[in-house]
Order: C-alpha cells, then structure tokens, then sequence
C-alpha cells in the first residue's frame, strides 16, 4: 500500500513542477490552475472513448493495426481532448474567436498537458515504482510536446481561429502517434521512445524562448506606443495653453 502511495505521489511530481515553473513567470495563475485541473479530468472521456474500441483494437497486431490504434485511436481521442480544452481557454469570456498572445496560449497548453499526463501516471501507480518515474521523464514531456505544438499552430500559424483546428490536431496526433507507434512495436523500438521525448522536450524549449521573445517584444511595442501617445498629449496640451503657437 505504502509503495502505490508513492508510486502515486511520484506519478504528479513532473506535471507539479512544470505547473509551478510556468506560474512564477505569468499573473494568470488561477486560470493555470484551472487549465492544469482541467486537463486532469479530461483523461476520463479520452479513456472512456478509447475502452469503446479496446476490444477491436487489442485484436489488431499487424503493422496497420498498429498504425490506426496509435494515430486513429490513442492520438486522436487524447490529443482531441486536450485540443478542445485549449480552445476553450483561449476563448473563455468571449464569443469571438480566441486572441491571445503566443506565450498565454502555449502556458495554457502546457499546464492542460501537464496535468493529463499526471493524471494517466497515476493510473500505473500499482505497477513497479520504474514504470512511473520512466513515464515520469517520457510521456509527461511528450504529452506537453504534443500540445504546445497545437497552440503553437493554431495562434502562430492560423491566428486562433477555426481554420487552424484541423492542422493543429492533425499537428498533435502526429507527434503522439509515433510515441505510441514506437511503444506498441516490437524491440527494439520501445527502446527510441525516450530519445524521442528527449529531442520533443528540447522543441518544445526552443517554442518557449521563441515565446517569450514575443513577449518581450510586444511588450516593448506596447510601451513605445504608449510613450509616444503620452508625448504627442503633452504636445497638444502645451500647444493649446500656449497662444504663441495657436497663432493669436
């Protein structure tokens, strides 16, 4: 019992600390904490969708069978999910299609991974204290990889609206699928999943950066903008309290 508490505590520990390291660096906390506990409870229809097929995909051994349960299946139905769950974020208080800047959206993406990934590691807490901590530095980075793409494409590429819906799951699917294609396969390709989760972990660092660039930068813009707005008021003011200048 002490060790499947473990198992469990262990289980959350990279999706915890992922979530706090994205809440030091926004003022969005509370919405984090929503996304990342919506993400949470959403393993629940994904896994209720994916038992409805089990008994037809369990049957499939052959390399398409393969293929359509890691892509069709696991990777729609999760990525799915979670995609529907951004997009409800990104546009939450508002009838009109999302607007929000690239390093909200990927954040928002990010903690909505984080906390669907936890979720399933503790789902292996009855099995060996390795399974977890393996999941623990694979699957959560990939789950993240997987959505921070989606948000990626669907803000940076399609402007948030719903032209970028499609891309962006077939963006996600794609990266999960050959996570899960990889796994299913016989040995020795379960053993290219880590190096895999690796090289999509260091993508998805590279989006961050990229990210807070634009952040940066906007911000930068925003205040230029509001310096010169302030200067060109000052300007007016000045020119209407001087009659020299009006010309009289």
């Amino acid at each position: 019992m002490n060790r499947i508490v473990l198992s469990a505590l262990l289980a959350v520990v990279p999706s915890l600390a992922l979530l706090l390291a994205l809440m030091t660096k926004t003022d969005s906390r509370a919405r984090l904490l929503w996304a990342f506990a919506a993400g949470y409870f959403a393993v629940i229809p994904a896994l209720l969708a994916e038992i409805a097929v089990s008994p037809w995909q369990t049957r499939q051994t052959s390399l398409l069978g393969l293929l359509v349960r890691s892509f069709a299946v696991t990777g729609l139905f999760e990525e799915g999910t979670k995609l529907a769950l951004i997009w409800a974020f990104l546009r939450r208080r508002t009838r009109e299609p999302p607007s929000k800047p690239l390093w909200k959206a990927i954040s928002i993406a990010a903690v909505v991974a984080a906390g669907f990934a936890g979720f399933e590691n503790v789902m292996y807490a009855p099995d060996e204290i390795s399974i977890v901590l393996v999941r623990g530095i694979t699957a959560v980075p990939l789950h993240v990889a997987a959505s921070v793409a989606m948000a990626w494409t669907l803000v940076h590429r399609y402007s948030a609206t719903l032209r970028g819906i499609v891309p962006a799951l077939a963006t996600g699917v794609s990266i999960h699928g050959v996570y899960n294609l990889l796994l299913f396969l016989p040995s020795p390709a379960p053993l290219f999943a880590a190096p895999y989760s690796a090289f999509m972990a260091m993508a998805v660092v590279r989006l961050f950066r990229r990210a807070c660039d634009d952040r940066r930068n906007s911000k930068s813009a925003g205040a230029d903008s509001r310096r010169r707005r302030r200067t060109r008021i000052e300007r007016i003011d000045a020119e209407r309290s001087d009659p020299e200048k009006r010309g009289e």
